[in-house]
């Protein structure tokens, strides 16, 4: 006989009622809760008790559970080191974390307590505002503390812990190494073999997938569970991994992990995800077993605040109704709490997703008023930054910089709210967003004229904060030094123009001249330099000169609209009052700023004019190349390293240049690296499919020093006679343009001989 949806559904909540029951005959197989009931602060009579609950707490999941019976606990055996280091690892994972960072704050480091230093480790392991440094602190404390007790199974796993959370290898090598060393030591339990399938499992979702590794994760996971049987991470995890890939394993083994722990909830909410997730059964079905199991977990946790805001989660992923009333009951409960906080910014966010939809031009039908949806998303970012209260001060800053990003550019938007936004963003924002919480809050302070000194104390902070971050990305985020050099080049040239546009708004002309001009050394695909560079020329009475300077700008790409686009038809509209014969303009506006640069560059014939040394180098092939080679030819040397970021940056371009006059007998294009080593060079070019004929410069002084280079990049134009007529040094921005001209003048009869 079929089921019916109604029978189905009860079959389902059924079998999760099962999972509470008590053992019996009819449940014999079935795991009890490792913790139930719930212990009272007052019937734990010793510190050993409490620390041992709050320790099994954190190793079922259970944080909120054990941060509550914590504050009790704590507060009796607060001179105990193992009664806070439990206290302070369950509070780290719940909205209270910042609760761990104040209650280790004043740890001695250079403490003999082992417990005392991993505790202050795993408290700056979960903090975000200076993450860097606090990870790299906590590495060295929890190491550390793992020395003084090497056969310690804790304080191991606190190691292993910040290891793993610290790791930027995208095969976590450094970290199973490690948990290979120390693990044995230890005695290898169970929660170190699980943590090393973590680690497994980790390595193999790194693009491109890795199937052996994650397969041998589950073995692992398996083997800690077979070590001990009823651990509850290896059953956790392990269900966790399997979501998407066996989904009726991973609901078979998060039903375990429920009944292990019933009033966690992680383990809820995964178990919720894992159910949805179950096609062979039908939606509606899910949904009701879903909201039925919701319905049992908040009846198990006395609707705790911490719980309600699980159920809100998952109401919330599943579109399901009843949120607000729930979320109400939050606030009352619990008014002063990360969770309220939190709902308090979901509400916000929501204005934010409607003013979205109604400026969504892309989505056909009737779209709410965008004015109306912009003032009251405004209206509530705001009362969400200014409560007398917060739990969490870097949802305060996030909040802040999401509203500065709204209102920067409306000059309507009042100077002292724009200026608090600024203050709370850099101050509690994340440091990967340095950019914008600082450099883009200095250049809208400097656009306003507002509270200057905070602007330049903004560039500075920020230069120092971004310059970390890059040079502390792992190495497989750039393919080579080359491209980090690179990354570095083009926030370096930010950083400039940024202080340059300081120093403009408070009148120092000169030196924000010089800060421009740096800037454009650096980089020449920044738009708003050469916007600003237009502005300060402008200011200083070269009128034709900023307009040019506009119009090199104009043809950078950017999101969004170009400023030196729309700088411009502001000046040809109070020019002409209308905008008739703008395209006109335009064209002539391209080709007068074209001449001028070429101009600029033709004058620069003679140069520091040389003959090129005589050599002898071989290419990628191993084929010899030799200077005699390049007789009775217009040759074009261009020197670099993939060490070298704007010669990373201008590869491309140089590709197309050779192209143009590869099938040109009377001209040779190559390039001379002075990499380290020839095969790691061969691999960066062919995986970025480079055909530019390449010699291995590794000799000492080789080529490279023999021509006397000191710069990178630089390229040499040298004509018939192997005389140098051009010699252009940096990242032009416009290779290919730039070059020909160069290489065409040398075409002329009049040459330059030293």
């Amino acid at each position: 006989m079929a089921l019916t949806p109604f029978t189905h559904v009860r079959r389902i909540v059924i079998t999760t009622a099962i999972l509470f029951a008590p053992a019996g005959a009819a449940a014999q197989n079935v795991d009890r809760p490792i913790l139930s009931p719930l212990p009272s602060a007052s019937s734990i009579r010793t510190s050993a008790n409490a620390a041992a609950t709050l320790k099994r707490l954190y190793f079922i999941s259970d944080y909120n559970d054990g941060a509550a019976l914590g504050d009790a606990l704590y507060a009796r055996f607060k001179l105990d080191p193992r009664v806070r280091f439990w206290y302070v690892v369950n509070i780290a994972r719940t909205t209270r974390s910042r609760v761990a960072d104040s209650i280790t704050a004043h740890i001695d480091t250079a403490s003999r307590d082992p417990w005392a230093l991993a505790a202050r480790a795993i408290a700056l392991e979960y903090k975000s505002i200076g993450r860097r440094a606090a990870i790299a602190q906590a590495i060295r404390l929890s190491e550390r503390a793992r020395q003084m007790a090497p056969h310690d199974p804790d304080l191991t796993w606190a190691s292993v812990s910040v290891q793993y959370n610290a790791n930027e290898d995208p095969k976590y090598a450094k970290v199973i190494a490690y948990i290979d060393s120390v693990a044995p030591l230890a005695g290898n339990p169970a929660e170190l073999m699980v943590m090393r399938a973590n680690a497994l499992y980790s390595a193999s979702s790194f693009p491109p997938p890795d199937t052996a590794k994650r397969e041998a994760a589950y073995r692992a996971y398996t083997a800690a569970r077979a070590a001990d049987t009823s651990n509850f991470s290896a059953i956790f995890f392990a269900a966790d991994r399997l979501s998407g890939v066996r989904d009726s394993d991973a609901l078979a083994l998060l039903k375990r992990a429920v009944a292990l722990s019933p009033r966690s909830t992680n383990v809820r909410s995964t178990y919720w995800r894992a159910l949805n997730a179950q096609k062979s059964i039908p939606a509606d079905e899910r949904k009701s077993a879903i909201a039925a199991d919701r319905d049992a977990f908040l009846t198990l946790t006395d609707s705790a605040p911490w719980a309600m805001a699980s159920v809100i989660g998952s109401m919330r992923s599943l579109k399901a109704s009843g949120v607000a009333a729930l979320e109400e009951r939050v606030l009352a409960k619990a008014p002063r709490s990360g969770w309220s906080e939190n709902v308090l910014r979901d509400r916000a966010d929501a204005w934010s997703d409607s003013l979205r939809a109604a400026t969504d031009t892309t989505v056909a039908g009737s779209r709410p008023d965008s004015v109306d949806m912009k003032k009251k998303y405004r209206a509530a970012s705001e009362a969400f930054i200014n409560r007398p209260w917060r739990a969490n001060d870097e949802a305060v800053g996030f909040a802040a910089l999401q509203l500065f990003f709204n209102v920067r550019e409306d000059t309507t938007y009042p100077t002292a709210k724009l200026v608090q936004l600024v203050k709370l963003m850099s101050q509690y924002g994340y440091e990967p967003n340095a950019s914008s919480t600082h450099l883009a809050g200095a250049v809208t302070l400097a656009t306003r004229k507002a509270d200057l000194p905070l602007a330049e104390k903004l560039v500075d902070e920020g230069a120092r904060i971004v310059g970390a971050n890059l040079m502390a990305y792992p190495d497989h985020f750039f393919s080579s030094i080359g491209e980090r050099a690179e990354a570095m080049e083009l926030q370096d040239s930010q950083i400039l123009d940024t202080r340059g546009w300081v120093y403009f708004n408070e009148g120092r002309l000169p030196e924000a001249e010089k800060q421009f001009e740096r800037s454009l050394d650096m980089s020449k695909k920044n738009a708003t330099t050469y916007f600003h560079l237009g502005k300060l020329r402008t200011t200083q009475g070269r009128a034709d000169e900023a307009e040019l300077a506009f119009a090199q700008g104009m043809t950078i790409r950017v999101r969004g609209m170009n400023p030196n686009l729309r700088e411009l038809e502001s000046i040809y509209k109070s020019k002409h009052a209308t905008m008739d014969g703008w395209k006109s303009y335009l064209a002539d506006l391209e080709e007068k700023e074209r001449t001028a640069r070429k101009a600029k560059i033709l004058l620069t014939r003679g140069e520091n004019a040389a003959k090129l040394p005589v050599f002898s180098l071989a290419d990628l092939t191993g084929k010899t190349v030799k200077s005699e080679d390049l007789k009775s030819k217009y040759t074009v040397v261009n020197f670099w390293g993939t060490w070298c970021g704007p010669c990373v940056a201008e590869m491309p371009e140089l590709q197309q240049f050779y192209d143009k006059y590869r099938a040109d007998s009377t001209v040779q294009v190559l390039t001379v690296s002075n990499d380290k080593e020839l095969q790691e060079l061969k691999d960066w070019m062919t995986k970025r499919k480079l055909t530019i004929p390449t010699l291995f410069d590794k000799g000492d002084p080789g080529l490279t020093g023999t021509t006397g280079i000191l710069a990178w990049p630089t390229t040499l134009f040298i004509d018939r006679d192997g005389q140098t007529q051009f010699n252009a040094r940096g990242n032009s921005g416009a290779l290919v343009e730039e070059w020909s001209w160069r290489l065409e003048a040398m075409r002329m009869k009049n040459t330059i001989v030293p």
